[in-house]
């Protein structure tokens, strides 16, 4: 393990909800610092796939729909996971 730590920011989708439950589940079992983490959640606002692509955000909970619609206009923009299997 690295004795840096990482700092991201994650911007949600909508205000916080059951499928945001991963996220404070390994903040209070301490996973991100045991992993070199401090992760900030940032509330919900517009723009947020404009945000990440500014790099005011490294990462932000999004709809697959949106992130394909804006490719063209958010050429960097990349998918890295998935909260929930199937709507």
């Amino acid at each position: 393990m690295s004795n840096t730590t990482e700092r991201i920011r994650v911007l949600l989708d909508w205000d916080a909800d059951a499928k945001h439950a991963i996220l404070w589940a390994a903040d209070k079992a301490g996973l991100f610092g045991q992993n070199g983490l401090e992760v900030e959640v940032v509330k919900p606002g517009p723009h947020s796939l404009e945000k990440v692509q500014a790099g005011e955000v490294e990462l932000a909970i999004n709809y697959p729909h949106n992130i394909l619609l804006m490719r063209k206009d958010l050429r960097n923009l990349i998918s890295v996971g998935a909260l929930v299997k199937t709507n």
